[in-house]
């Protein structure tokens, strides 16, 4: 059964914790697909995100971490996975947002789930 797409960051401009999300049935194989925005002579020079998961929605673990590439910093847009780490709850995490430029560089974060 695939889960309905979860937008789980969206739209934050700093280095922050997303809003949790459940699952509604244990998922162990997921699909991340983040993009961002750069406001007008911006530029975005490092994006990581780390997805982190919890069984009960009160304690969160690490499941996977993504820094963007050049090349995926170039297309505003990276796709990565998660398996094996099945969880009822997910939360997207910025950990890392640098930009030159005084405007906001705006990230987005989907998941499917499987």
């Amino acid at each position: 059964m695939i889960i309905k797409p979860v937008k789980f960051i969206d739209g934050l401009t700093s280095a922050t914790t997303g809003n949790s999300h459940a699952l509604n049935v244990p998922s162990g194989k997921m699909t991340v697909e983040v993009s961002f925005t750069e406001g007008a002579a911006t530029t975005c020079n490092a994006l990581t995100i780390d997805i982190e998961g919890s069984l009960t929605g009160t304690s969160w673990f690490a499941l996977a971490s993504h820094t963007l590439t050049s090349g995926e910093r170039t297309a505003k847009a990276a796709m990565f996975h998660v398996v094996d780490k099945p969880v009822l709850y997910i939360r997207g995490n910025i950990t890392t947002l640098t930009k030159t430029g005084v405007n906001n560089v705006t990230v987005s974060a989907w998941l499917v789930a499987k």
